[in-house]
């Protein structure tokens, strides 16, 4: 019976060979096809419209002038759209005029989801939350007690989710993980959730007095046991940290430093993201 495939090996007639609420992979996919089954009835993933605002946020060097940002949010959150399972059917850039905003929020909500970044804070030019507010927009909550991202403002627009990001890079991603990959989550069924893990801290750790923080760190394990520092500069601006951690340390805010060898909270990263 050596080097013979007989009938029924793989799958057999009329059984089960994926199961609900999967999510369909690469390898799932050889195996539909490889059972002659063309069809199957999924969740629709929901579409994102991304607006940026800021009359500084440029994509290419045509249009540098002293005090030009490049829209590094808008890439960043872009890539973290597809790769949780939604699509970002449009994204873009909007300077920092009221009717400009309003249109282009008119717009995207004809989205499942609407995201924006900048403009959210309390500046002359932070225009995001009141051309909301023009437009019938329920708010739900604005500023929230967690650095980075305190100033996030989320609601509901003509019966779609609005969820509206800082302009800070470091804020925007941190956002999106905690609030927005979830929600995406729910809208396609996916049973995932945050990985959360106890470390041990391999620094001592300064809370904030005001507000929970989510710190870039990097983790390791040695031992069957999970050890993280943080990295020395968490301005929200700074990419170069991002890109280096693969975890978010979680400090209560407080009054006291946290110190070395204490066990705490991480958020590991997701992979990919």
């Amino acid at each position: 019976g050596q080097y013979i495939r007989v009938k029924g090996l793989d799958f057999r007639l009329n059984k089960k060979i994926i199961s609900k609420q999967k999510e369909i992979n690469s390898r799932d996919l050889a195996l539909l096809f490889s059972a002659n089954v063309k069809r199957i009835k999924v969740y629709k993933k929901p579409t994102v419209v991304l607006i940026a605002s800021g009359d500084e946020l440029i994509i290419s060097d045509k249009n540098r002038n002293k005090g030009s940002v490049y829209a590094s949010s808008l890439f960043m959150l872009d890539a973290l759209i597809g790769i949780s399972g939604a699509t970002c059917v449009s994204k873009e850039i909007i300077k920092d005029k009221k009717y400009l905003i309003m249109s282009a929020l008119k717009k995207a909500s004809l989205s499942d989801i609407i995201i924006t970044t900048g403009g959210v804070s309390v500046g002359k030019k932070d225009l995001i939350r009141s051309s909301l507010k023009d437009l019938g927009f329920r708010e739900k909550f604005w500023k929230i007690d967690m650095k980075p991202g305190k100033p996030m403002l989320y609601g509901i627009l003509n019966n779609k989710p609005v969820f509206s990001l800082p302009g800070n890079p470091v804020s925007s991603y941190v956002c999106f993980l905690i609030f927005i990959l979830p929600y995406i989550y729910k809208k396609l069924n996916i049973n995932k959730k945050l990985t959360i893990q106890t470390a041990y801290l391999e620094n001592k750790v300064f809370p904030s007095n005001e507000r929970n923080s989510y710190s870039r760190g990097v983790y390791h394990i040695a031992k069957d046991k999970f050890y993280v520092k943080t990295v020395s500069n968490q301005d929200s601006s700074l990419l170069n940290t991002l890109s280096e951690a693969n975890c978010l340390v979680y400090i209560p805010k407080g009054s006291n430093s946290i110190a070395i060898g204490k066990e705490i909270e991480i958020l590991i990263l997701p992979e990919l993201h």
